[in-house]
């Protein structure tokens, strides 16, 4: 699991999360269905049963929790029947996630724009940012500048992203960080949804993303009064080549249109300044650096 401790979900919930094992699952779940963790969902007759209690606080969140589990376990469509029972957003989060793993991605993005803001976000966005290597490069580069630049979570990049990670655009490494993401995501939200049902706080993983690789042993710095070596040549000894200052150029920042999402990258001395999107001329104003937060208390 990424960001969760199975041992802190209700019994029947873990069973049916850990089905797949503990490696990362292919993009899309339906193409390796799993017939005994359905089987075991099916005899879940309530939703107190799932929830392993004698009763429960929100029979929607309960329904959006089996939803979720079945959606995971490689079948969509008995995702979207329970789904029909969860509360309005989770409804429609569980819509856009169906759409988005059977490559349905212009109707995934009409299902997030019904989801608006929700409350996983930030913590999904913290997760990329960690995920993500600041070097990286290309549409996870375009995602983490964007989820930098806003201080919020992006799910029309994301889904994007899953197009092209789904059309073979990225190499191993790039899909694998697409794979995890999703892993991320389902997690968070079943936990969200379980939290809502059962009325109880879950613990989340003190770990939640690979741990950056060390850096490389650096060189031994050069005497600064060693003088350096003259080329030889031909003609005589050559003259040392001038140093040529490096051009500092002002850094850019990704920004999605409040309208139609598409991303323009504008310079960071715009922040809180008035721009227009170069798609449908929109104007919106370029948000101002987010505020630094502060590390999280570990328990």
């Amino acid at each position: 699991m990424v960001k969760l401790d199975p041992s802190e979900l209700p019994p029947p919930v873990a069973r049916a999360l850990l089905a797949r094992g503990t490696q990362v699952p292919p993009l899309a779940w339906h193409e390796q269905p799993n017939r005994a963790a359905k089987t075991a969902l099916d005899e879940l007759k309530s939703d107190a049963a799932l929830m392993g209690r004698e009763a429960i606080a929100s029979g929607e969140m309960a329904a959006a929790a089996r939803a979720l589990l079945y959606l995971w376990n490689g079948w969509p469509a008995e995702a979207a029947m329970y789904a029909h029972g969860a509360a309005e957003r989770e409804q429609q989060y569980i819509q856009a996630l169906t759409e988005r793993q059977a490559g349905a991605y212009p109707a995934a993005k009409t299902a997030w724009q019904q989801v608006g803001e929700h409350p996983i976000f930030a913590e999904l966005a913290a997760f990329a940012q960690q995920a993500i290597p600041a070097k990286s490069s290309g549409p996870l580069k375009r995602l983490r500048d964007v989820i930098d630049f806003a201080g919020q979570w992006e799910p029309h990049l994301f889904t994007d992203l899953c197009d092209q990670a789904a059309s073979g655009k990225l190499d191993l490494a790039a899909e694998e960080l697409v794979r995890r993401l999703q892993c991320c995501e389902l997690e968070l939200l079943l936990v969200h949804c379980c939290e809502a049902a059962t009325g109880a706080k879950l613990r989340r993983a003190r770990s939640a993303a690979p741990r950056p690789a060390a850096p490389a042993p650096r060189r031994p710095a050069t005497p600064a009064h060693t003088p350096a070596k003259p080329e030889l040549t031909s003609d005589g000894p050559r003259k040392p080549r001038p140093v040529l200052k490096p051009v500092e150029l002002e850094s850019g920042i990704g920004i999605a249109c409040p309208k139609c999402r598409a991303v323009k990258m504008v310079p960071e001395s715009r922040r809180g300044a008035t721009d227009t999107c170069p798609k449908c001329r929109t104007v919106f104003q370029v948000p101002a650096r987010p505020a630094a937060s502060r590390p999280a208390a570990q328990p």
